[in-house]
């Protein structure tokens, strides 16, 4: 039994240690003008806060994940209509530059990418 519970914290160990260096090359290997998106689905914690999910306690308690990023946006749907989410309200990760975008804008990833890109005065 021990041999076994021994093999999943490795596991688990290896997946969280895995995210953590491909963020991190990310953040220090791509070129200034690349912006990359990665998609995540989110859960609700036991206090009512919406993060990330992720594998497991191990992660969550060595990385917050959405602390590594300067934008994190989250999908509503509401009115039969899908938007972003750029702002929080207390209870989700969303965030943004205050002056970027409005607190939703329409689920479009071209509409963010053009923004971000024009915000930070980047060549389409």
């Amino acid at each position: 039994m021990k041999k076994l519970i021994k093999l999943a914290i490795g596991k688990f160990t290896s997946i969280a240690v895995n995210f953590q260096n491909l963020i991190a090359t990310i953040i220090n290997d791509t070129p200034a003008d690349c912006i990359v998106y990665i998609l995540h689905h989110v859960e609700e914690t036991e206090g009512g806060r919406i993060k990330i999910k992720t594998v497991g306690k191990m992660l969550d308690n060595q990385l917050t994940v959405e602390g590594l990023f300067t934008i994190v946006l989250m999908t509503k749907y509401s009115n039969k209509e899908y938007k972003f989410i750029t702002q929080t309200d207390g209870t989700t990760p969303c965030k943004s530059p205050l002056d970027m975008f409005e607190l939703e804008i329409p689920n479009d990833l071209k509409l963010v990418d053009d923004t971000i890109r024009k915000y930070y005065e980047m060549e389409a």
